[in-house]
């Protein structure tokens, strides 16, 4: 199932994103929406 979504087949109910997102200890965010970080301050977005 995980695989089916992040090849993008198939796309969570918001129920199973937050469940999975728990899973991870992520928010629903960071689960979803890759963020590019700065090696240096990984805190930061990096703006491309």
């Amino acid at each position: 199932m995980l695989g089916a979504i992040e090849r993008g087949d198939r796309t969570p109910s918001l129920e199973l994103a937050k469940k999975v997102a728990d899973y991870y200890n992520l928010t629903i965010d960071e689960l979803f929406f890759e963020q590019k970080r700065n090696k240096v301050f990984p805190c930061r977005e990096v703006l491309v």
